[in-house]
């Protein structure tokens, strides 16, 4: 799954747009247009079950969000997901200090 968050971090906007690149994992899709209905917690419970036991690489690029409060409920959304182990997820940015805040790993710095 790709994600392009730019500057806009609200995390509702960002589970729409995880589901919608997750869509192609679930046999019972739902139209993107009706995500934008779900309250955060329906969002939360229809990614646990798009990607319950599934193998999945998330790449969320470009995220220039600082805020530590809000990366830390997407991360606990994300943990939260029981996907095949060897999961991954992959956080693009142009910010050291973002790769700070969200690293639970040290960041890969390219040239």
């Amino acid at each position: 799954m790709w994600v392009c968050v730019s500057d806009e971090f609200e995390l509702k906007h960002v589970l729409v747009k995880i589901l919608n690149s997750a869509s192609a994992f679930d046999p019972n899709p739902i139209h993107q247009e009706n995500f934008k209905n779900f309250d955060v917690e329906q969002l939360q419970n229809h990614l646990r079950n798009t990607l319950v036991g599934q193998k999945f690489l998330l790449i969320l690029d470009d995220v220039w969000n600082e805020d530590r409060f809000k990366w830390e409920e997407l991360k606990d959304i994300i943990q939260g997901v029981t996907g095949a182990e060897g999961s991954k997820l992959i956080l693009t940015t142009r910010s050291h200090t973002v790769a700070n805040v969200t690293g639970t790993s040290s960041p890969h710095i390219l040239q």
